[in-house]
């Protein structure tokens, strides 16, 4: 057996020490990188290491101050990350604020699961504001057993976008589970999709449809 040296010990380890250095900071940042992409995980304190798809979601503290944090139980339909939420029971409107790049079309998509978090089996319905703008009413009855989501694209008018969840029915606290944020590039940049969209224009999601395809989609 070769023995080392405290100073051979170091030589060894600082390295691996380094590497770990840098892959830890590579999923503290890669959510902001070029602010073109952000996986926000509603209602929990600390980054989700769980493996959807290879992603990490980061905490939504930091991007809204208001409203409050609630763990639900976990249920086999739904993705770990959606095992919490941030529910509001006070104020008309309450909003996320995030940076994003405002040269880019983005992929905006809100999920909600509400696993009777509340234990009053009274599901809410609310609406959705994107910069001001309604972007859709969610009616989370639809959501027993499965997650929803709402989705739109849309480019951002300047360095923050407003996320806004508001109460439209007395003692029906609006809530969110899981927000993305993904710029809708191909091939590293080099070719946008919806070219022909306006800046002033949004595209709602009305249906997705998957036709023949062998491979696992992954949305």
């Amino acid at each position: 057996m070769i023995k080392l040296s405290n100073m051979d010990k170091w030589v060894v380890i600082f390295p691996l020490f380094m590497a770990f250095l840098a892959q830890i900071a590579s999923y503290d940042t890669y959510p902001f990188k070029n602010r073109s992409l952000l996986l926000i995980n509603c209602g929990t304190e600390g980054w989700d290491w769980g493996n959807y798809e290879g992603w990490h979601w980061a905490p939504d503290i930091g991007y809204i101050n208001t409203g409050i944090a609630k763990n639900i139980q976990p249920n086999i339909n739904v993705p770990g990350y959606m095992n919490s939420l941030r529910y509001f029971p006070r104020g008309v409107k309450n909003c996320y604020k995030v940076f994003l790049n405002p040269k880019y079309k983005f992929l905006f998509r809100a999920g909600f699961y509400y696993g009777n978090y509340d234990g009053l089996s009274k599901p809410p319905t609310f609406d959705l504001l994107l910069d001001g703008g309604f972007w859709a009413t969610v009616n989370s009855s639809e959501s027993d057993r499965r997650p929803i989501y709402k989705e739109i694209l849309y480019s951002p008018k300047g360095e923050s976008t407003s996320i806004c969840l508001v109460m439209t029915h007395v003692n029906e606290a609006p809530f969110i589970s899981s927000l993305v944020m993904a710029f809708m590039y191909v091939d590293n940049g080099a070719k946008p999709v919806y070219k022909l969209m306006g800046n002033n224009t949004a595209l709602h999601l009305v249906s997705r449809t998957f036709f023949g395809g062998l491979d696992k989609v992954i949305r």
